[in-house]
């Protein structure tokens, strides 16, 4: 997606409430002959777990590179002479699973984090453990983060496309409502928002984009 970030922060700099500059870094593998995904990110960007199938759970791995040594190399190699101001984390579905992750586990590393379409359904909710230890902590560093959560309404409930059997089309949407898209960004919204360790906590449908174009929409 980080040719998709760029273009938006790019268009971005010319509308009216621009604010002052900003730097997308994108963290990527080399997509030999697969241009769109890596099976590498099945396992930085889910949570561990006991119950965690082999190849995945890795998240506090991937953590620990943000934190240990990608960051520092920004500071001290990219911008040396730079004031880094506020930082943001995004991810869409998996990654969007990762960003909460970080948000419930290392809240002080971003000041903002945008979870669109996370996959809170994963590995039997265990996300949600996490979510619950943050909301009863007390912890509380010198700013609250911002959290904002988007979701596409297709994902949910989506549309038969022409030409789809109704087989096909059954199935597609049995597995839509498995995974709960929305009314689990939604129920998590509810729970966040009240719980005081957040600036602000925001959440936005986008009402005919599905589980692929919904990224544009909240990468913008």
């Amino acid at each position: 997606m980080f040719l998709t970030a760029s273009e938006a922060c790019w268009r971005r700099a010319s509308a009216p409430n621009f604010s002052g500059g900003g730097l997308v870094v994108a963290i990527g593998y080399p997509l030999d002959n697969h241009f769109l995904f890596s099976a590498r990110r099945n396992y930085d960007l889910t949570p561990p777990s006991g119950t965690s199938p082999e190849g995945y759970g890795g998240a506090d791995h991937l953590l620990d590179f943000i934190e240990g040594t990608l960051k520092p190399f920004i500071a001290s190699t990219v911008l040396p002479k730079s004031t880094i101001g506020r930082q943001a984390l995004y991810g869409h579905s998996f990654g969007g699973l990762f960003t909460l992750y970080t948000l419930f586990t290392r809240a002080h590393l971003f000041d903002c984090f945008v979870a669109s379409s996370p996959s809170v359904y994963w590995d039997g909710f265990t996300v949600l453990k996490h979510e619950e230890a943050f909301r009863r902590s007390s912890e509380s560093g010198t700013t609250k983060p911002v959290l904002m959560l988007f979701y596409g309404g297709y994902e949910e409930n989506p549309p038969q496309w022409p030409g789809e059997s109704d087989e096909d089309y059954a199935r597609r949407r049995k597995g839509a409502e498995e995974r709960g898209m929305v009314e689990n960004a939604k129920a998590m919204h509810e729970r966040l928002r009240e719980c005081g360790r957040l600036r602000s906590v925001s959440i936005k449908g986008y009402p005919e984009e599905d589980h692929g174009t919904v990224i544009a929409c909240s990468l913008s």
